[in-house]
């Protein structure tokens, strides 16, 4: 049976409406992949049972992986310029699209917090109309006594 590996990571990320038990977003390294804190126990159980899911596991960059495919290319005297614009141009979509996500978390966080806001709010706003309700009565109570 795989032994699970875990630690702690410095990365924080902004909380989602899409993540379950989303209060804490600290990242854990089991085994190789970064799991976020809410979903730690369903990683668990998973390589529990299944230890083969990480074993001989190494992630791999994809693009400097073949960056370095690239430069033994041109080593050996392939011209490759127009193969590295066009890894460049995957850099710059994969990199907008990281910051997008990134924006729509933050996005999403900061929606959450105003909803949260609001619910206090509606719940203060009750309390004064009850409170209002029950003035409003023993004032006319006042005058049938």
């Amino acid at each position: 049976m795989a032994k699970i590996v875990e630690s702690k990571s410095t990365h924080y990320y902004p909380s989602t409406a899409y993540d379950e038990d989303s209060d804490n977003d600290e990242t854990v390294d089991i085994n190789g992949f970064c799991i976020l804190q809410s979903q730690l126990g369903q990683a668990k159980l998973i390589f529990k049972e299944h230890p083969e899911t990480s074993s001989n596991f190494h992630l791999k960059n994809e693009l400097k992986e073949a960056d370095n495919t690239i430069w033994d290319l041109e080593a050996a005297g392939f011209k490759l310029d127009w193969l590295k614009q066009k890894l460049e141009e995957i850099r710059v979509i994969v990199k907008e699209a990281q910051d997008r996500a990134a924006r729509m978390r933050e996005l999403d966080r900061k929606i959450l917090g105003k909803m949260k806001e609001l619910v206090v709010l509606e719940d203060k706003l009750k309390k004064e109309q009850l409170k209002a309700m029950s003035d409003e009565l023993g004032y006319y109570y006042c005058f049938f006594i």
